[in-house]
């Protein structure tokens, strides 16, 4: 096809915070072109815009925009009719620092030829050692609900999100963590939970994950593993060991293992590997060997590793 081209040019009249500008675009190759008139007021807060044009299918269409942002509100309305054609409009408002400024606020409009085609609506606050978010969202006939909170206890983190599909009258998925970092020592842990609405199958997969590190004297290891549970049986399992010995401040020695398994329709697979390498600084290589349960073969690899301490 032919290659596409844009021949653009503008005009502005006066300063930054309050101008006036002419804008236009042609394409040759297609035929289609815009033109466009903007005016910025109000020391640069409130931008409103008028474009009328033809597109690359020959039809004519109009639109105006409208920007406004200014102490915590940011306003952006826009509405396109094409001849022949969809009238789209939409509407984002968004209010920032609400409440002495931990609250925040946002809601959307979306509309095709006078029918609301999206609807979104969003907070997001504060309470004690918490940050929440809430999002509800109404889409082709379906709504959403998002709810997720974290917090932070000195070195302990928790956490829980959730997605509801209240057209359905269902979780969408579910989730869970809790967490502890020593700031000053390789020391720490992470437990994850998510469960995940299986619509084949209709049924939910529960999914844990969990990382441990420790360290004493010169030697560290980092142990990470998990699992996924689908209709009571077990469908996926993981392990993986790094564990290193310091042999001065900038060398380590280390050596790991990891194990996976999964099981699908009835068929289960399994691999065990091995690998042994070193760490500079903070950078972490091993060779490895991995075994395979359902075939005679055994793969060799490179891995750049998480360093330890």
């Amino acid at each position: 096809g032919a290659t596409e081209s844009k021949v653009e040019a503008n005009v502005r009249l006066g300063s930054d915070g309050e101008h006036k500008k002419v804008s236009g675009w042609l394409d040759p190759n297609s035929g289609a072109f815009g033109l466009d008139l903007s005016s910025v007021t109000q020391d640069g807060a409130l931008k409103q815009t008028t474009g009328v044009g033809q597109d690359a299918d020959g039809n004519a269409f109009q639109q105006q925009s409208i920007d406004y942002k200014q102490d915590g509100l940011t306003l952006n309305a826009n509405q396109r009719n094409v001849q022949g054609g969809d009238q789209t409009a939409g509407m984002n408002l968004g209010l920032t620092g609400l409440g002495g400024g931990n609250t925040n606020a946002n809601f959307g409009l979306q509309t095709r030829n006078g029918q609301t085609e999206s609807l979104t609506a969003g907070l997001d606050f504060t309470t004690g050692a918490f940050r929440n978010e809430l999002d509800l969202e109404m889409k082709q006939g379906i709504t959403t609900l998002g709810l997720t909170t974290q917090g932070e206890f000195g070195n302990w983190t928790a956490g829980a999100n959730a997605n509801a599909n209240l057209t359905a009258g269902r979780f969408e998925s579910l989730g869970a963590n809790l967490g502890y970092q020593n700031p000053n020592e390789f020391k720490s842990f992470a437990l994850q939970y998510r469960a995940d609405w299986m619509e084949e199958n209709a049924e939910y997969a529960h999914n844990f994950d969990a990382t441990f590190e420790y360290a004493v004297g010169n030697v560290a290891a980092r142990l990470k593993g998990g699992a996924q549970l689908q209709g009571g049986d077990m469908t996926k399992a993981n392990a993986d060991l790094l564990a290193g010995y310091r042999l001065n401040p900038d060398w380590v020695l280390l050596g790991g293992a990891d194990y996976q398994s999964n099981s699908m329709n009835g068929t289960r697979s399994d691999q065990f590997g091995v690998r042994a390498g070193v760490q500079y600084k903070d950078v972490a290589v091993t060779v490895g060997a991995s075994r395979f349960s359902d075939r005679d073969d055994t793969q060799f690899g490179i891995r750049l590793e998480i360093p330890l301490w």
